[in-house]
């Protein structure tokens, strides 16, 4: 049994932990097992003149520090309309819907409101929680950044990168780690991890291990807008809006774990034409596979992308999925060795089309060129724009034409 320390004006006591210490799996509360339902996503959108109008957008090239940002690690967008924006430094900057900076939250350090890093936001409620794994700890923040309270995981996520914090739509927190059945003794041992996420109750008192089961998938070649990666999972695993593991399959058009209005458990699935590779697309994909050098070099070019690249929950329950699409002709601007200089390549456009958990087709979205897609809840879109020179544009956009 272990103890979470809690920090700040609500600090409570004698918080337990529940994680699996003998590695056996733990159901989140109000999960449980249950036989799949069968369910087949519509072919056409319900509203095909949809589309993404720009509402806001913050940053700049050499402007003032408030609103320069680099590669952008967390975002969220408030219930009364802020957008909080984090980037490698380990501050949370608060914009309002007119672009107007609002404060900062938070300064470099191990104290109260301090980080080291910061590598997840998650809404609950109005407040904001705040992931830094490099101390271990959840801080919450008040609606106008105030510090209320932090928290103590009960062991490092393991894990870096986007999507290793997750919040519900109840508020709970989640992070992803590595769950070791046996440690590596040397380094020429092969050591298959567990994933998992540590599961939190709504006021972080109690903490629940649920192991995701997560494969390792089939790589292939990774078509993307925005970056030049060789890899991508054929099978992802993502949490749901109440906690609900959901396992991706892009080369069926399958999602599995969806929970729908009826608490039911469903498979999403629909047919699909497979889009053949285009000889512009290979000969692009060869020569990225030549820069690489010899960590790619056994990595084959398909004959056919897979349905998708990627998929989201967002906090309206919808299921956002990243098609794979017919590539296009763009002519860009690249900064090499401080020149700018034009480059026409052949990609493909950033199309998400959104479905609800009952099957339903609602729209098919493409998101402006070099657009990172970070959530939505009912009309609201946020996202971050990268320019020329990497440089961070976060924004929100709004679906209009929806009927909404």
């Amino acid at each position: 049994m272990f103890r979470i320390p809690s920090r700040g004006p609500r600090s409570r006591v004698g918080c337990t932990l529940l994680i699996a210490a003998a590695l056996a799996a733990v159901s989140l509360p109000g999960l449980r097992a249950q036989e799949l339902v069968e369910v087949q996503l519509a072919e056409n959108p319900e509203f095909p003149d949809a589309r993404l109008e720009k509402v806001m957008e913050v940053g700049s090239v050499d402007g003032s520090e408030e609103t320069t940002f680099g590669w952008v690690s967390s975002l969220s967008f408030t219930l009364d309309h802020q957008l909080w924006v984090v980037d490698s430094d380990p501050v949370v900057r608060r914009f309002g819907l007119d672009g107007e900076f609002l404060g900062q939250s938070g300064r470099r350090g191990e104290g109260p409101g301090e980080y080291k890093q910061i590598l997840g936001l998650g809404r609950s409620g109005t407040e904001m929680l705040v992931f830094d794994p490099s101390q271990k700890r959840i801080s919450t923040l008040g609606s106008s950044g105030e510090f209320i309270t932090s928290v103590n995981l009960p062991l490092a996520s393991s894990l870096f990168g986007e999507g290793v914090f997750h919040a519900d739509r109840s508020g709970r927190p989640y992070v992803k780690t590595i769950l070791w059945d046996q440690f590596p003794q040397s380094d020429d041992d092969v050591v298959d991890p567990t994933y998992a996420w540590i599961g939190a109750s709504r006021g972080m008192e109690t903490w629940d291990t649920l192991r995701t089961g997560e494969p390792d998938g089939v790589v292939t070649l990774h078509f993307t807008e925005y970056a030049e990666s060789l890899y991508q999972h054929n099978v992802e695993v993502r949490l749901g809006t109440s906690g609900e593991i959901i396992t991706s399959d892009a080369r069926n058009f399958a999602l599995s774990g969806v929970i729908n209005a009826s608490g039911e458990k469903v498979r999403l699935s629909k047919p699909y034409q497979a889009i053949k590779v285009s000889a512009e697309e290979r000969a692009m994909w060869e020569r990225s596979k030549q820069r690489f050098g010899s960590r790619v070099a056994s990595l084959q070019i398909p004959r056919h992308k897979p349905a998708f690249r990627d998929f989201r929950i967002d906090e309206s329950g919808r299921i956002w999925i990243s098609r794979h699409v017919e590539a296009e002709w763009r002519t860009g601007v690249l900064s090499l060795s401080g020149r700018e200089v034009e480059e026409r390549r052949f990609l493909e456009p950033p199309i998400w089309e959104v479905y609800t958990a009952e099957g339903r087709f609602l729209v098919r979205l493409r998101f402006p060129d070099n657009t990172r897609f970070y959530g939505a809840r009912d009309e609201w879109v946020w996202g971050v724009r990268y320019g020329v020179y990497g440089e961070a544009y976060p924004t929100v956009m709004k679906i209009v034409g929806m009927g909404n």
